[in-house]
């Protein structure tokens, strides 16, 4: 396949920058402090990060911990560190140190990143572990750009990676324990854009909006790097504030957006109306959205909403509501492109539908397993590539997923 010839996630973004290198890639809230970057610019900013992860002395296959809410820097930071060779635990800006301590040691990290604004507990703790500490550079509307070549070809040097190689850890407690690292692949992030892509059809004429939090695998993985890899603008939202996010859907024409049921229920509790023309797809998940939810979501903004199931083992993915299609309310809707997804009893015995068992999940984007726990993994990973998912469910007789609780 095509795909598999892609090496890094940088291979997303350079054609972009070739054919539409003015064109705007991420961009903070509107307002007078608003930061656009275009795809060159967003391009030159992840070449100075790449070349500030190189300095600091850590080499492919290292580790390093990024803390930042939904901004450009966290893509930059993220992205500069993936073109080094690095694979990036991104935690919870609201983590203590404490926290972070634990995730310090057990992810075996050389180097820890935080924003400015949310830096005192990462740099207590990557005091206490002895590593590197550094601040995000804020970026603005200039800065480094990407050279294009003179026949018009982007040249961005990067470490390329194979299949499988570790591009980033994600901790998941669950319900119980501590918390476990989620190893994602190259190739689990490349599967999960190309199948978001597929279901939503984003392409370079979209605008793509989220106030979800990138280090959480929704935001990152199901939303920013499809739209990036799109050439769609994304614009974020650092600090979730309803009325300003409505606002925005109109002032830069949004046409897709992301959020979780609690989103949208402020949106509808908090935010007055403004016409929202060109929205196509609310995209929702990380929770069960009640069907009058739903209905007044809908209402509100003359567009589907879409529910979808999956977890960080999985990349996000799993079942979806499809936006071309039957879309059930209170299904999580059938299995993704390229996902299979069947309810199993204790035994592991398939059954049949409208009996309630344990959700399993198989797919290109389903985990490596659990960073240095390999009995954790094998709990939930079989070797057929099974992944137990620990919630109970059900399917109807057209395949749509209907979530029942956890075990």
């Amino acid at each position: 396949m095509a795909a598999t010839m892609r090496t890094s996630i940088i291979d997303l973004l350079i054609p972009w920058a070739q054919t539409i290198p003015d064109s705007i890639a991420v961009r903070t809230p509107p307002g007078p402090d608003r930061v656009s970057l275009s795809q060159l610019r967003f391009l030159g900013e992840i070449e100075a990060a790449r070349d500030r992860c190189r300095a600091s002395g850590l080499r492919p296959g290292d580790r390093t911990v990024l803390i930042a809410p939904s901004c450009p820097e966290f893509l930059i930071e993220f992205l500069g560190a993936h073109a080094a060779g690095l694979a990036t635990v991104a935690v919870n800006p609201l983590s203590t140190a404490r926290e972070l301590d634990y995730i310090l040691e057990d992810s075996d990290a050389r180097r820890l990143v935080a924003h400015p604004a949310m830096a005192d507990a990462g740099r207590s703790a990557a005091s206490g572990r002895g590593i590197d500490f550094d601040t995000l550079p804020l970026v603005g509307n200039e800065g480094p750009s990407l050279r294009l070549r003179e026949d018009g070809v982007a040249e961005f040097d990067h470490v390329e990676f194979d299949w499988d190689d570790l591009a980033a850890l994600l901790y998941t407690s669950g319900t119980t324990g501590k918390p476990k690292g989620a190893m994602l692949s190259l190739g689990n992030f490349i599967a999960t854009t190309d199948i978001v892509k597929e279901m939503t059809q984003t392409s370079p004429d979209d605008r793509s909006a989220t106030g979800l939090p990138l280090f959480h695998v929704f935001g990152l993985a199901d939303m920013a790097l499809p739209a990036l890899s799109a050439g769609a603008p994304l614009t974020l939202f650092p600090r979730w504030d309803p009325q300003a996010f409505v606002d925005a859907l109109t002032e830069d024409e949004v046409s897709i957006i992301s959020g979780v049921p609690t989103m949208w229920m402020s949106v509808l509790t908090n935010a007055d109306g403004a016409a929202t023309p060109n929205l196509r797809l609310v995209s929702s998940g990380g929770a069960a959205i009640a069907g009058e939810v739903i209905r007044k979501v809908e209402s509100r903004f003359s567009a589907p909403v879409a529910e979808g199931y999956g977890l960080t083992e999985t990349a996000g993915l799993g079942t979806f509501n499809p936006l071309f299609g039957t879309r059930k309310v209170g299904s999580v809707g059938p299995s993704t492109p390229g996902f299979e997804v069947k309810v199993i009893d204790p035994e592991g015995s398939p059954l049949p539908a409208g009996e309630v068992g344990e959700v399993v999940l198989r797919g290109p984007a389903v985990m490596l397993g659990y960073w240095k726990k390999p009995e954790a993994t094998a709990e939930v990973l079989d070797d057929e590539g099974w992944f137990r998912t620990g919630d109970l469910g059900h399917l109807d007789e057209d395949g749509y997923l209907f979530i029942v609780d956890r075990i």
